[in-house]
Order: structure tokens, then sequence, then C-alpha cells
């Protein structure tokens, strides 16, 4: 058997340890530049999250977000990662993203009226290599005024649903008294209401300070959820982001539980005076225009189309918006919006688009609304909590030509 040289020996067992060593020195060096740009704007919210991406790969974190506050999400890549792309989205809705080709990614996000429990992530959407990113809690607040957590940052359970109510209950009257429940972690209770048909409600509900999430629903006459909180937080509220308005009377229910925590909660409901005209004004302002616009061909068509799909029983709020783009160019709309609201934009292109692309800007140009597809027919789905000027960005992705878009909003 021959035998390598001493010498070759050498080299084969020292260069790996080099290699890891250069790779160790070049992770380290990237978390100094992600805390480098975070903490020269804001506190670090936990700590810098390094590794190693392949091309497309996608690594996945989560973090809470207090109410009223506003963050900064950093992300540097290494050699070998040419563009590295930054997102952070709730639940299924996209919040914001990146929009720079590079290896370094940064995006803002504010929160409303309550705390948000987000996934961020990073990709390497060319090339592959090592990164690090984190997350920044900017000084002062952008959002505007204390969420309703804030406002109940102390107190009793009943205080803290007095609270909520000066906050969300709006005009609305109470249709039960305020009742105090106790329930440990996992636990769920059940209680009967009675609603009537002409009406709109709301359900709110606020645990005290050993209570970190509370959940709550409405369950009709026949056990479905009519509507069900889905925020992260010691409070929830139905019928505030999107009217809660029963279409027949019967025995419905209040379902709550306690996520995480323990200990007591309170809750009670509230609804719109009898024979008062919730949502007239706004059905008159819709009758004003058509689904899919006045006209007929095929972009008006496809608009009607896919309001039969994912409409959801919205009406018109702008009349049918056209326009013609190129490959990688983009048009922005404005768009007036009612906190309280349940939006949809819905947008079509001729044949020769192969792929459109719909964005919500909320007004600090944070993204709060994205499409899923990869077709010509986008539709984007909000329901903002207060009103404002909002933006509908359309973008040609693939293709070229005609296109047409609607909002619609109940």
């Amino acid at each position: 058997m021959r035998t390598l040289p001493t010498l070759a020996l050498v080299l084969l067992a020292t260069a790996p340890a080099a290699a890891q060593e250069d790779s160790a020195a070049a992770q380290a060096q990237l978390v100094i530049d992600v805390s480098a740009a975070g903490e020269e704007a804001g506190e670090p919210l936990g700590s810098v999250q390094a590794g190693q991406l392949r091309q497309g790969q996608t690594r996945r974190f989560s973090a809470r977000l207090a109410a009223g506050t506003c963050y900064l999400f950093v992300g540097r890549a290494g050699a070998g990662i040419e563009n590295l792309d930054l997102a952070v989205s709730r639940g299924r809705t996209a919040l914001t993203r990146d929009g720079a080709t590079g290896p370094r990614a940064e995006v803002r996000h504010c929160t409303g009226e309550q705390p948000e429990r987000v996934r961020w992530s990073v990709t390497a959407f060319r090339g592959a290599g090592p990164f690090a990113a984190g997350v920044y809690v900017l000084p002062g607040r952008d959002a505007s005024g204390p969420g309703p957590e804030q406002a109940t940052a102390a107190g009793t359970a009943l205080e803290r649903l007095d609270a909520l109510a000066g906050a969300h209950a709006g005009d609305m009257r109470a249709v039960t008294p305020p009742r105090r429940e106790t329930l440990a972690e996992g636990a769920r209770v059940e209680r009967d209401v009675t609603l009537a048909p002409g009406r709109c409600y709301r359900v709110l509900a606020a645990g005290e300070e050993s209570i970190e999430d509370l959940d709550v629903a409405l369950l009709g006459p026949d056990g479905g959820a009519l509507q069900s909180d889905a925020n992260d937080a010691p409070s929830a509220h139905l019928g505030v982001l999107r009217p809660l308005c029963p279409g027949r009377s019967g025995q419905y229910r209040v379902a709550v539980r306690v996520h995480h925590g323990s200990g007591s909660f309170a809750w009670q409901v509230f609804g719109s005076v009898p024979g008062s005209s919730v949502g007239a004004g706004r059905d008159a302002r819709a009758a004003r225009f058509r689904v899919g616009g006045a006209g007929s061909g095929f972009l008006p068509e496809r608009v009607r189309a896919r309001h039969r799909v994912v409409g959801d029983g919205k009406q018109p709020v702008t009349d049918l918006l056209a326009g013609s783009l190129r490959t990688s160019d983009s048009h922005r709309i404005p768009l007036e919006v009612e906190g309280g609201r349940c939006y949809v934009v819905i947008a079509a292109g001729v044949p020769s688009v192969r792929e459109l692309d719909l964005r919500v800007l909320d007004p600090y140009g944070n993204e709060r609304a994205t499409d899923g597809t990869r077709d010509a027919f986008p539709a984007a789905s909000f329901c903002p909590s207060v009103s404002g000027r909002w933006t509908v960005e359309v973008r040609m992705f693939n293709g070229y030509g005609q296109w047409a878009a609607q909002a619609f909003a109940r």
C-alpha cells in the first residue's frame, strides 16, 4: 500500500479546520453588521439569528410585538448570497417585505391597537451562504394613540373591560351586563345570548394581568362560528374590524377560551340601537358603482367572475380602474378606507399578462395585504382598524398589456 507524504496529510487535515474558521469569522462579522445597523436605530428585541441558507431556502422566526410600536427588521447576507429577502407576516396575512435586490434587507412594521405575534423570515432568493438577522424596537410611537392593552395595563378584569368598552363600544348600547369568569389555561366556557336580526353587535372581553392570550368566538344557533378573534392578546373583540350583524333571531353563544395564562376575565355584548340605519349610508354610496364597471369586454367580465369567487358579498366602493403596464412596471392607486370595514381588491389582466401582482399599503407604507397567486387574476383582502388613505399597487410581474382593478367592501 502506498502512503501519502506527511506534508500532504497535514494539509488535508488542516484545510477543513481553516475553512470552518473562515466560515465562523464571516458569520460573526454578519452578526456584528446586523447589530450595528439595528442598534443605531433602536433597541434589540431578542438575539440576532444566524445560520446558512441554500438558494431558495427560507428560515422562519417568531416575535411578539407590543401595541402601538414600530419595529425595524434587519438582515445581512455573506459571500455567496446575491439577493436576501426579508418578510413579516401575521398568520396568512403578509404585513411587509423588502423590495431591494441585494445582500442587505431591511423592513419596518408598526403595530396598531393590538399586540401582534408575527412570523418573520429570511430567504436566499439567489445564491447560497451565511446570513444574520434581527429585530429592533424603534423609539417613539408612530401608531395613533394607545391600544386597548395599554389603556388597560392595570386594574381588575372588570376595570379593563370598562376601558375596552370606552375604546370600542362606540354608540352601541349594552345588551348583556358585564360578566366576570375565571378559567385555567386551555379551559373554555360558553354562555347563551339572545341576538336579533336588523341589529349589529360587538363582543368585548378583557383578561387580568395573568392572562396573556384570550380567544373569543360568537357561535350561531347551528353551532357554527359567525366570527372569532384572531389576536394574540389579553383582550379580544368581535364586530369591530368587520360588522357582526346576524341575519336571524335565536339563541347564540359567546365562547371564551384562555389560550395562554390563567385567571379572571370579563366580557360583555353591545348592540346597535334597534331601528337605526346601520350601514345605510355605505349601501347608498356603494350603489353608485357596478361590479366590473358599466362596460363589457374581457377585463370587466374577468373581474365579475373573480368577484363571484372571492367577493364574499362585498359591494364595489370604486369604479373599475384600468391601465397598461410593461414587465416590472407598477401603478399605484390611492384608496380611502373606513376603519371597521373589510375590503378586497380584485384585478385582472389581458391574455398577454402572465402574472399580475397586488399589494396593499397602509398610510405608513407597511404592506398589509398581497395576493397569493401566480396568475393574471389576483385578489388581496384586508380589514383596516382605522380610517385613512391607503394605497393599492398593481405590478406587472410577468408579461405586458392592459389591466383593470376594483375595490369592494362590506
